[in-house]
Formats: structure tokens, sequence, C-alpha cells
């Protein structure tokens, strides 16, 4: 039974839930900020995202990603798998796959009751972010082995979807300022988020995927995380000018921690990543939705 417990924590991976939960609540926050009604229980959007699609998108990922990830190195930071799959379907694939895919059907069964408890609109836009799910990890498309397009689709998932279900279940009118917010946590994920497909570099080149990181190469790579990352940063800054807000404590984190993992990618680069890098990009992906939403 413990066996089947850890394999399914590892399968689920609940440590990459937390960038799109804090990405719906904080469009929860800024609906609640703009005087309108209260909407749904906040927990249940939490749902929706978090073991919902979220979890779906972790399972998905390591489904599709075997065999290829059976010579790949499972990467583990404080014993907690970031990169490389769970290593749960390469240890024992008949098995592995079986709880995977019953894990999968679970998620969905999850996303879709959790997010038609908040309403028709919430359940249309998780549904979304499912497809997303599936199109980045499964064929034919399999987006994250064709380039650009899987950071897109990651983006839009993490931020657009995620932080518009937040809005909708506070009740929030989807205003244009409202898309703008998403979009610019969208682009932070996939900058920051990027760490990933370098940890997962080498592998990926013998395996032959054509992520972004292994087009751009890993100098190439870091300059996107960082020139992204900033652009992220600076379109914040704007866009609590213009609302006329002040800094919180959420964006001095993130801007501390983004000084941080800049110092940190540019040490390392042209070496193997360190796997604390990727550890202190899960911490910006969660802190940035709230620096940016929460006044």
């Amino acid at each position: 039974m413990e066996g089947v417990s850890a394999s399914l924590v590892r399968l689920w991976r609940p440590w990459y839930w937390l960038p799109g939960m804090a990405s719906g609540l904080a469009g929860a926050c800024w609906a609640g900020c703009s005087e309108t009604l209260p909407g749904a229980p906040l927990w249940l959007v939490g749902l929706a995202l978090g073991p919902g699609v979220c979890g779906f998108a972790e399972v998905i990922g390591d489904i599709f990603d075997y065999p290829g990830d059976a010579s790949s190195r499972v990467k583990e930071f404080l014993g907690v798998p970031l990169a490389g799959g769970s290593g749960v379907i390469v240890q024992n694939p008949k098995s592995g796959l079986q709880i995977a895919t019953v894990l999968s059907w679970l998620s969905c069964f999850i996303a879709v009751t959790a997010s038609f408890a908040c309403s028709l609109s919430c359940t249309v836009v998780v549904l979304c972010g499912l497809v997303l799910a599936w199109i980045y990890s499964a064929p034919p498309v399999r987006a994250k082995g064709r380039g650009g397009l899987g950071p897109l689709l990651q983006g839009l998932g993490y931020g657009p979807v995620a932080f518009i279900a937040g809005v909708i279940t506070a009740g929030g009118r989807l205003e244009p300022m409202a898309f703008v917010v998403g979009l610019l946590i969208g682009g932070w994920v996939a900058s920051v988020g990027i760490t990933a497909d370098l940890l997962d570099l080498d592998d990926d080149q013998h395996a032959g995927r054509k992520t972004l990181a292994v087009i751009l190469g890993r100098s190439g790579t870091v300059f996107f995380a960082l020139v992204g990352g900033m652009v992220c940063l600076s379109g914040a800054a704007l866009v609590r000018f213009a609302l006329g807000d002040g800094y919180n404590g959420f964006a001095a984190i993130t801007s501390a921690g983004f000084v941080a993992y800049a110092i940190v990618l540019l040490i390392t680069r042209g070496k193997r990543l360190l796997l604390l890098t990727h550890f202190i990009a899960l911490l910006l992906e969660v802190c940035y939705p709230l620096a940016l939403a929460l006044r």
C-alpha cells in the first residue's frame, strides 16, 4: 500500500499544482477587488485547477513520455522529482501505466465536477485547460516536442485559463485588463519554467525531442528565461502602477527570488543546471500571480 501511495504522489506531483492554483487564487482576488458579487466557494476552483487540470497534465505527460523516459534520469531535489519524469512507469511499466491511466481519469472527473459546481462558464474554461494539457503531451500534436509551441500552451494553461477560472468563480467581470494579467502570468510561467527543459536538455537531445531548449541550446535558453522574466516583471510593475497599487510582499519576494534565479542560471550556464534553479522557478511561478493580482 505504501508503494502505491508513493507512486500516486510521484505521478500526480502535487507540488506542480501550486502555480495553477496560485493563478486561480490570483484571479479570484482580482475579481474581489473589482466590487463584484461573491461567487462559488474558492476551494472548488482550487480542486478543478490543482488535482484536476494540473494533475491531469502531470500524469498524461508521464504516460506519453514513456518509453522515452526509460533512457532518462529522474532529477530530484530533496527527494522531490522535478524533471525527467516520475520514474513510476519506467520502474514497472504494466502496473505503472494502469495506475497512471486511472489517475488521469480521476483528474478529469475532479476537474469537470468541481468546475461545474462553480458554473457552466467555469467548466468551459477548465475543459480548455484539459484540452491544452492533452495537446501538450499527447500525439499527434505533442506540442512539448515542437519548439516554442510547448511553452506557449503551457503558458496559456497556467496563465489565462487558470486566472480566468478564478475570476469567474469569484463572480468577476472579464475586463480587458484581466486578460492582460492572465497573459503576463502565462508569459512568466513559460519563461522561468523553461528550466525544466534545461534540466532534461541532454536526455531530450539523446531522445530526439525538439523542445525549445534543444532548439535554442543551453545559452539561448538561459537568455530566453532571463529576458522573458524581466519583461514579465516590468509588465507587472506597469499594471500595478496603472491601477494605482503599490508594492506588496509577494512582489518583493518575487523580485528577490528572480535575482537569485538569474544569478544561479548565469553561474551554471554551459554546465549541468543545478536542481536548485528549477526549485526556485517553481516558487517564482507561485509568487508572481499573487504579486500581480493582490491589491
